[in-house]
């Protein structure tokens, strides 16, 4: 894992996600294509940080950016609530 590399794309990630917020507070009713938008981006950066992380940091193709920015086909996320939380 390149540990900069992902450092870097998550913070483009969380940039995206203060965008969204913003983008979101700003209109008074929820407005769907907008939010459906804006979070979709959040969620193409994120994907994109991750599957990318194994990746020398270069300018991907445009088959590498396409798999990179989908959700990952395999990710053990803790969600906590199991005996891991417990000391």
């Amino acid at each position: 894992m390149d540990k900069a590399w992902l450092i870097t794309n998550l913070e483009d990630a969380r940039h995206a996600l203060d965008r969204a917020i913003s983008e979101i507070k700003q209109h008074e009713a929820a407005e769907e294509h907008i939010a459906q938008q804006v979070v979709g981006e959040v969620y193409a950066k994120l994907n994109y940080a991750w599957n990318s992380r194994a990746a020398v940091p270069a300018p991907p193709d445009r088959a590498h950016y396409d798999e990179w920015i989908r959700y990952p086909k395999v990710m053990d996320i803790y969600v906590g609530g199991d005996d891991k939380s417990t000391a």
